[in-house]
């Protein structure tokens, strides 16, 4: 079968519209030119090329280590915290609650809570509950 090349006279207007037109389909503007034709003159047109499925776009996913910027504190700010952590840590040490009980009430991490506490130079509380002192009445007939 020969071809034959021919030249169109389009305006710019009318190219981007026919390239339009053909990227919808996912052919050149060229084939879609000669399936143009084929359909005018009745002649079966080419089938389509297999296109190549386009990728979906996936949504990159934020890294989790990304945290929003903060603006930049001072250290008149950062020593108050520190300050405020210090009391909080000595008030509930004073009431008995242990390291693991005074980070979560207060929501810092055990280790924070260890370090103000032994910056302070207060003993550990015990981990477990304190000991109910019983008294049966056979203890105390005894002592007395």
């Amino acid at each position: 079968m020969n071809r034959v090349s021919i030249v169109l006279n389009l305006s710019a207007q009318e190219y981007r519209a026919l390239a339009t037109i053909a990227g919808n389909r996912g052919i050149q503007s060229h084939v879609l030119v000669e399936q143009l034709v084929r359909h005018a003159l009745g002649a079966p047109t080419r089938s389509k090329p297999a296109s190549v499925p386009k990728p979906v776009a996936q949504p990159v996913p934020r890294p989790k280590y990304v945290s929003k910027r903060t603006p930049k504190r001072s250290r008149a700010m950062i020593r108050s915290d520190r300050d405020e952590q210090f009391v909080a840590v000595t008030k509930l040490h004073g009431r008995g609650l242990n390291d693991k009980q005074i980070a979560a009430e207060l929501g810092y991490s055990l280790a924070t809570v260890q370090r103000r506490r032994s910056q302070l130079k207060l003993p550990a509380q015990a981990q477990g509950r304190p000991k109910k002192t019983t008294t049966s009445a056979a203890s105390a007939a005894e002592t007395s």
